[in-house]
């Protein structure tokens, strides 16, 4: 058996047997999970500093040559994310 990683290992448990033609409600909790498992798994890999309260992603994460696909596709739209303030 091929060794994976832990979201791409949870990925196989989550997709397991759900249709691929609709995204149901499952379906759509078993992306979010999916993309926690990955943020879980970048910070695991110690890709994270901490500064006061606030966790940061280290600026050559993404940019190194053996990042993989599925971590730029969790990350790229969360940083490209505009912060609204509550007033």
């Amino acid at each position: 058996m091929t060794d994976l990683k832990l979201a791409q290992s949870f990925s196989m448990i989550a997709l397991n047997v759900q249709s691929s033609l609709y995204m149901t409600t499952v379906k759509k909790a078993a992306v979010r999970c999916m993309a926690a498992a990955v943020i879980l798994e970048v910070y695991l890999d110690s890709a994270f500093t901490q500064t006061e309260n606030k966790f940061i992603l280290k600026s050559d994460v993404l940019d190194q040559s053996h990042t993989m696909l599925y971590r730029e596709t969790v990350f790229k739209p969360l940083l490209n994310k505009k912060i609204i303030g509550n007033g």
